[in-house]
This record gives structure tokens, C-alpha cells and sequence, in this order.
């Protein structure tokens, strides 16, 4: 059930997830070196004031803080592209299905948009036997498309801006790998990317699966 497409997601997951824990390794140890000066008396408080730090601790301190508001940016990203990737990914299936058998019907010409369109269009067109009513995936996925588009229309903060806010709170509330900030504020993480990628790879796998069976 590899997918190479999805397989390159996986290593961008790694790759930030290795440079922020680099990152956050260089300002703890140098937090620790300069507390360790300190503490042996070689760094002196700085005009007798001991509740001044040497200006590279706070800026350790500084980047330590950036780093968490960055990660989440990173994981948002990682996240919105994900999900745009699932979209062209159906819309490429509905073209290639479309010259292969000779439809005349263009995507465009389905009524909705995005997911709810290439799904309808390979229900009813392509007529794949695929019930979403009963995708777990698919169900999933419609929450990630509220949250998405809470993400790229609202910053990623859950306020009274959000459409079906409610809902998108309730799924929120069942995520572990999600939490909220004081602000209402969406923060991801890269446990719920892998998710994502890990549902993504099962419905593509699902509809596929269903094409071939048609061709056949």
C-alpha cells in the first residue's frame, strides 16, 4: 500500500522534526554551558544586578520560545499541503478516468467543489462502487477540510469567524495530537501530520482499489 508520493511527506515530516530537535538541542546545551559559568563564578551578573542573564542566555531563551510558535507553523504547513495534495490527487483519478473511458462529462460540470466534487464525479460518473457513508477515512477527512479551511481563512484560530465551529471544537476535544493556546489558537502536531498522512495513504489506497476493479 506504498505510496512514493506520500513516502516523500514522510521524510519532510522527519527532516523538520530533526531540524527543530537540532535546534532546540544548540540553545539547551548552551543554556547549560553558560549556567554552568555561572554557577562557577566565571560569568558575573551583569552591573552587580543578579536578576540580569548573560545577553547569549536570554537569546537561547528567545529562539527556545520562537522555536514553539515556528514548529506549529511547520506542522500547519505540512498539513495544508497534505491536504491539497489529497485534492489534485482525486482531481488527476477523474482526468485519467475520463480519457480512458471516453467521457464526455468534465469534472467542471459537477455540481460542489473540491473533495465532494471529484468523489462525486467518480461515484456518479466513473460510477466506482465506494461508499463513503461508511469510510472511516472519509469521515476523517472531512474534518480535516474544516480544519484546513480554518487554517488558511481564520489563521488556525477557533473563533466565532469559523464556520461549523462547533463541530471543528468537538473534533478538536477528541484529538490528542491537537490542542488549543490560551488564544484559541490551533496547534498541531507532527504526531497528528503522520496521521494525516497514515489516512490519506488508506482512502487513496481505497479508491484506487475501486478503479482497478472497474477496469477490469
Amino acid at each position: 500500500m506504498m505510496n512514493p508520493e506520500i513516502g516523500i511527506f514522510r521524510d519532510y515530516l522527519l527532516s523538520m522534526e530533526a531540524f527543530l530537535e537540532a535546534e532546540a538541542r544548540q540553545h539547551n546545551e548552551s543554556i547549560d554551558v553558560i549556567d554552568e559559568r555561572i554557577r562557577r563564578g566565571e560569568i558575573k551578573p551583569i552591573l552587580n544586578d543578579s536578576t540580569q542573564i548573560p545577553a547569549q542566555m536570554d537569546y537561547d531563551f528567545y529562539r527556545l520560545q520562537m522555536l514553539e510558535h515556528f514548529s506549529n507553523i511547520l506542522w500547519k504547513s505540512c498539513f495544508v499541503s497534505l491536504y491539497t495534495y489529497l485534492e489534485t490527487s482525486l482531481m488527476h483519478r477523474c482526468q485519467w478516468q475520463r480519457q480512458r473511458i471516453g467521457i464526455t462529462i468534465d469534472l467542471k460540470d459537477m455540481a460542489k467543489s473540491g473533495l465532494e466534487r471529484s468523489m462525486l464525479y467518480l461515484e456518479k460518473v466513473v460510477r466506482i462502487k465506494f461508499s463513503r457513508g461508511t469510510s472511516r477515512e472519509w469521515s476523517d477527512i472531512q474534518n480535516y477540510r474544516q480544519l484546513r479551511n480554518c487554517i488558511v481563512h481564520n489563521q488556525g484560530v477557533l473563533d466565532e469567524n469559523v464556520e461549523h465551529r462547533e463541530k471543528l471544537a468537538r473534533y478538536l476535544r477528541n484529538k490528542s495530537t491537537i490542542s488549543l493556546d490560551i488564544n484559541n489558537e490551533i496547534l498541531l502536531s507532527r504526531e497528528f501530520c503522520e496521521e494525516t498522512i497514515e489516512t490519506i495513504e488508506r482512502f487513496l489506497f481505497a479508491v484506487d482499489a475501486n478503479l482497478s476493479s472497474e477496469e477490469t
